[in-house]
C-alpha cells in the first residue's frame, strides 16, 4: 500500500512536470482534454486493475476493451455535461428566461440519466465476466485509486509550494 502511494506520487509529479514541459498549447479544463498524462494514467489504472483482478490475457483484453469504451463514453458525457453547465452560466449572464433555463435544466438531467445508464451497462457486461470476489475487488480499487491519486497529487503540490518557500 505504501509503494503504491509512492508511486502514485512518483507517477503524478511526472505527469505534472512532463505535461507542463511538453505542452504545446493551452489544454481545455479538466473533462474536456485528452493529453498525455490523462492517457498514460488510464493505462497505468488499467495495468492495475488487471493485476488486482489477477485477469488471465484473453479476460484482460476483453475487459481492457470494454473499460477502454466505457472510459470514453463517460469522457463525452462528462464533456457534454460541462459544456451544458458553461450554458447555463452565459444564460445566467444574459438574463435568460425561465422557459431557457428549464430547457437546459432538462438537458442537464437527460446528460445525467445517459451517465447513469452507461455506469449501468458497463457494470452489467463486466459483471458477466469477472466473478463476485474480482467484482468487489473492482468496486474497491476504482474508489481506492480515485483517492489515492488526489492524495499523491496533494502532495505534490504541497511538496511544490514547500519548495517555493525555500528559493
Amino acid at each position: 500500500m505504501r509503494s503504491l502511494r509512492f508511486f502514485l506520487i512518483i507517477l503524478t509529479a511526472s505527469i505534472v512536470v512532463g505535461g507542463t514541459l511538453l505542452a504545446q498549447e493551452e489544454g481545455p479544463p479538466y473533462g474536456r482534454g485528452s493529453g498525455r498524462g490523462r492517457e498514460r494514467l488510464e493505462r497505468f489504472k488499467k495495468m492495475r486493475l488487471i493485476e488486482v483482478l489477477n485477469l488471465k490475457e484473453d479476460d484482460a483484453v476483453r475487459f481492457t476493451a470494454k473499460h477502454t469504451a466505457h472510459e470514453n463514453a463517460m469522457h463525452d458525457l462528462m464533456k457534454e455535461r460541462m459544456d451544458l453547465i458553461d450554458q447555463l452560466e452565459r444564460q445566467l449572464q444574459t438574463k435568460a428566461g425561465d422557459k431557457e433555463l428549464q430547457k437546459s435544466f432538462d438537458q442537464l438531467q437527460q446528460n445525467n440519466q445517459k451517465t447513469f445508464d452507461e455506469r449501468r451497462r458497463f457494470e452489467g457486461d463486466v459483471k458477466t465476466m469477472l466473478t463476485p470476489e474480482q467484482m468487489a475487488k473492482f468496486y474497491v480499487f476504482e474508489r481506492n485509486f480515485e483517492r489515492e491519486l488526489r492524495e499523491a497529487m496533494d502532495d505534490v503540490r504541497r511538496e511544490r509550494f514547500r519548495r517555493q518557500g525555500k528559493d
